[in-house]
């Protein structure tokens, strides 16, 4: 659920974990990093906006949204060597890592007590 939302309105899978790990301004970054020269996006809350090479803007409310169209192969928008879902991919998996890592070694310690 959203908590901006009046009513709670509700938010993707992606979205929710990344707002759970705090990774949307690095996921940001990375996506800005393979955009094509002249586009660029922005992040407002849970709003992800992208202003095309053209001039066109499109604002998404799901990250996954975002994703499909950047993946799109008739956009020229996009310039990684990565897709996007990968990079989505990439940042979401290292979150889920360091947890499993952290909850082991919560485990761990609380076994040798």
């Amino acid at each position: 659920m959203c908590g901006a939302c009046p009513g709670g309105g509700r938010v993707s899978a992606a979205t929710a974990e990344l707002n759970k790990f705090r990774l949307k301004q690095r996921l940001l970054s990375e996506l800005k990093h393979c955009l094509a020269h002249g586009c660029t996006l922005t992040l407002r809350g849970d709003q992800w906006t992208l202003r095309r090479r053209t001039g066109r803007q499109v604002a998404y409310q799901d990250i996954e949204l975002l994703i499909s169209d950047l993946s799109d192969t008739s956009s020229s928008d996009w310039r990684g060597n990565r897709s996007p879902e990968q990079v989505l991919s990439e940042i979401l998996s290292t979150a889920t890592r360091q947890t499993e890592v952290v909850q082991s070694e919560i485990l761990e310690t609380s076994d040798g007590s």
